[in-house]
């Protein structure tokens, strides 16, 4: 195996809106898994079972006031219920909040949200992971790719990671720095 291909024990950092589930107020089409995406995480677990899927995503509704954290919360656990994530990190930080909801436009808030890595470096340390076991999956230039690149872990767009038979996004090499 070459030093820059993806070892056993494996995290996949996945997006949520449109890598795992459509965006609603986008589409006007009710949230739902995208088509494939169970099938590929099911390949994926079965390939190794000790790949730890999880989820980074922003949340910047709930500073605008369109829901609560706690609403927001259920609503993702209970779309991927069925794709058995085992982490769910949401960053609830916007730089321009509602009136009000001041909170999360503190520094703290802020370093959460993609394309800051807050979250990512929360789930690496959680599964006690490093940059060699780590990838990020998501659709996003300015925010998945950019927060990948911060954190030194491969990047694959989910439109290659889900239609990708033979997972050879494991072998993705790691970011030139």
């Amino acid at each position: 195996m070459s030093d820059k291909t993806f070892p056993l024990g494996r995290l996949v950092i996945l997006d949520y809106n449109d890598t795992l589930v459509n965006t609603p107020f986008i589409d006007h089409k009710p949230l739902h898994i995208l088509p494939g995406v169970q099938k590929v995480l099911n390949m994926v677990k079965q390939q190794d079972p000790t790949t730890t899927l999880a989820v980074a995503m922003n949340a910047g509704g709930v500073a605008r006031g369109y829901s609560t954290e706690v609403a927001t919360r259920r609503e993702v656990e209970n779309i991927l219920t069925p794709l058995h994530i085992d982490i769910i990190e949401i960053s609830y930080g916007y730089p321009w909040p509602k009136a009000g909801n001041e909170r999360y436009n503190t520094p703290e808030m802020l370093e959460d949200r993609k394309p800051n890595t807050g979250m990512i470096k929360r789930l690496m340390e959680a599964c006690d992971a490093t940059p060699r076991n780590t990838i990020l999956v998501g659709d996003s230039e300015e925010e998945d790719r950019q927060t990948a690149l911060k954190a030194g872990i491969p990047f694959v767009y989910a439109s290659r990671f889900f239609s990708s038979l033979h997972m050879h996004f494991f072998d993705t090499e790691l970011p030139k720095e």
